[in-house]
């Protein structure tokens, strides 16, 4: 049930974001307290991180499908199954059910697995599952830390952390929501390193503008208060002098 909404609140915010999506961009830009430049570095992180998860998705949905026909088709050889050996049904079965990130193409793979297991093909059974938990279930991840280290200059620890973290939270969402939210994290952290940067730089040019002022003055004021000093000590002795 909560797949079906997630699903159903997916369809419907994407097409608003086709339908208004300029409009909801320019909103969205205006609540923010960033000057012009911040701003454009902001969403172009955002679109960056949208078409890498976007391509990524697709890549790796091909490849497990590719390779989950491949093996089925490697299996249904050897036990000589022709059900087994229509490659470009499970291909196209295998690539639509890995474009889901929480179902992916176990759903192809593993009941066939299961079907060997109970028709006395007990090594198929075996080394299908094999392949199909270490090869075609990682294969996702890889593809997908890999576009995003490539495209939005991600470290690969935190590109790996974003899509598993945002799947295991999210679900569907999470795939879109986790690397988009680490992106746009990284970038506004190199906004604030870059300001307190420019901050630090101001304090330190004004801290030495302080210090090099008053020496200047001092040294403009001082012959003057010397000369008045002199002058009044010089009137004070010709008055003590007259007096006598």
């Amino acid at each position: 049930m909560g797949m079906v909404i997630g699903g159903a609140m997916f369809g419907i915010a994407l097409y608003y974001f086709l339908a208004d999506g300029p409009a909801l961009l320019a909103a969205a830009m205006r609540m923010f307290p960033f000057n012009p430049e911040y701003q454009k570095q902001l969403l172009g992180e955002f679109e960056s991180v949208v078409r890498s998860v976007v391509s990524a998705t697709l890549l790796a949905s091909i490849a497990q499908g590719l390779l989950t026909a491949v093996a089925l088709w490697v299996v249904g050889t050897s036990i000589d199954s022709d059900l087994l050996r229509h490659f470009f049904l499970f291909f196209i079965l295998s690539t639509l059910t890995s474009l889901i990130p929480v179902t992916g193409a176990w759903l192809v793979w593993m009941p066939v697995a299961i079907w060997l297991g109970f028709n006395d093909h007990l090594a198929g059974a075996v080394m299908l599952s094999l392949f199909g938990v270490v090869v075609i279930g990682t294969l996702d991840n890889l593809i997908r830390v890999h576009v995003l280290h490539n495209d939005t200059r991600l470290h690969p620890l935190l590109a790996f952390v974003s899509v598993l973290g945002g799947v295991h939270e999210m679900g569907l969402w999470g795939v879109f929501i986790g690397p988009i939210v680490a992106c746009c994290l990284h970038a506004l952290i190199g906004m604030f390193n870059t300001e307190l940067g420019e901050i630090s730089m101001r304090k330190f040019f004004s801290g030495v503008s302080d210090d090099e002022t008053p020496e200047g003055e001092q040294e403009s004021i001082d012959p003057a208060g010397e000369q008045n000093v002199t002058e009044s000590g010089g009137e004070g002795e010709t008055v003590e002098t007259a007096r006598d």
